[in-house]
């Protein structure tokens, strides 16, 4: 059982894309990680000071590394309430200590936003910065459940969806995996122990990241990075599952998703399949066809002089020149949205273009050619392109930038 789960934190295709990146989501599986340890030794040995002070300190960090992993807070409850060798008064005040050393790790950062924003989560602010590109969340139950598939689909195959080759497959493949452990489970349900608290965590945490669009104001689909804080429980659990099965089908299921997965990170490494365009020369300064569209906002002017097509209008290379006209720094994203008037998405493809700068300071200038990816393949008549948030105040407003691109 314990191979099955780190296998799967070794092998899993989006998990292992994405944890071996710098970036906070790595960090808050590896704190997470260490909470649901600390949490099932204490329920299961007991508790003493230094362990519930461990626990609030992987606790605080982890909040404050990232917002989502506030959903283990009831996995943390949960293992000072589990009936144990100690009584529930030594359980509760070993407990407080927990609590306390997590209110202090993460109270300075609440203070400072209540005395920057008026909040102590800056929801208004991030609503601000964010909503142009993602509207306020529906509450409906089909959102939830997009939501919650586009979360499941990307912890399995990685961030941006389709980044592994053949990702729908890989999916599926997943999908049954987790059917199986759900079966195993379910076979060992009244053996269970301490696989229960772990079962809350990793089920709070899930909850706690579709609830994440209503709190912030910010819609859009859930990636799977916003899973990784419970994705140790939910491994173990699997695992667990798996081992629950007859030993043949057991065997046989581990061996094929071990498989899978390893081959879906050869495909991706191999680079014989997938992204390919990558690979892509950056067409040169006088490529494609000359077009004109010209924008500004906050001092920030964008004007686009060529597009070059390939692939059957699936590939898309648009030449742009950046300006700051502004007396201030200007803050903006690289690579802009772009979509076209039927729905298209055109999908940024930094590695494959120019690099551009997030600011460029007052008189500088950057030009160069993006390039992007179609979802369809309908006649391109027109592209939209829009930069938000654009700023010159460090983002305490923000502005947003849009250009109509006609071939």
């Amino acid at each position: 059982m314990p191979l099955v789960a780190a296998g799967m934190a070794s092998l899993m295709p989006g998990y292992v894309l994405n944890t071996t990146q710098i970036t906070n989501d790595g960090l808050a599986a590896v704190l997470g990680a260490g909470l649901t340890l600390v949490a099932v030794k204490g329920a299961r040995d007991g508790w003493t000071r230094p362990l519930a002070a461990t626990c609030g300190v992987l606790l605080g960090a982890a909040a404050m590394t990232k917002l989502t992993a506030v959903g283990l807070v009831p996995l943390a409850a949960a293992a000072f309430l589990w009936p144990g060798i100690q009584p529930l008064r030594a359980r509760l005040a070993y407990g407080t200590v927990a609590g306390a050393v997590a209110a202090i790790i993460v109270a300075p950062w609440l203070l400072f936003n209540l005395h920057a924003y008026g909040q102590v989560v800056p929801s208004h602010a991030t609503r601000a910065l964010l909503g142009s590109a993602f509207a306020p969340a529906p509450h409906t139950a089909s959102y939830l459940l997009a939501s919650a598939r586009n979360a499941f689909d990307e912890f399995v195959a990685g961030e941006p969806f389709a980044i592994v080759p053949f990702t729908r497959l890989l999916v599926w493949f997943a999908e049954a995996f987790l059917l199986l452990a759900a079966v195993g489970l379910w076979m060992s349900r009244r053996r269970l122990r301490l696989e229960w608290l772990l079962v809350v965590g990793a089920t709070a945490d899930f909850l706690w990241v579709l609830l994440t669009p209503y709190l912030s104001g910010v819609g859009g689909l859930m990636p799977g990075r916003y899973l990784y804080p419970a994705a140790a429980a939910a491994f173990v659990l699997v695992a667990v599952g798996i081992d629950a099965l007859p030993p043949r089908l057991a065997r046989a299921t581990t061996a094929a998703g071990g498989a899978g997965a390893l081959l879906a990170l050869v495909l991706l490494v191999s680079g014989q399949f997938g992204l390919v365009v990558h690979r892509e020369a950056v067409p040169q300064a006088g490529a494609g066809m000359a077009v004109h569209a010209q924008g500004d906002a906050a001092g920030l002017d964008v004007a686009v002089d060529r597009l070059a097509i390939g692939n059957g209008g699936r590939t898309v290379w648009v030449h742009v020149t950046v300006r700051n006209l502004a007396q201030d720094p200007a803050d903006f994203p690289p690579i802009p949205l772009a979509r076209t008037p039927s729905g298209d998405v055109l999908h940024g493809d930094y590695s494959g273009s120019t690099p551009f700068p997030e600011r460029l300071e007052p008189g500088e200038s950057r030009s160069g050619w993006l390039h992007f990816v179609r979802d369809g393949s309908s006649p391109l008549a027109q592209i939209n392109l829009v930069y938000s948030p654009v700023s010159t105040d460090g983002y305490a407003s923000i502005q947003t930038l849009s250009l109509i691109v006609a071939p």
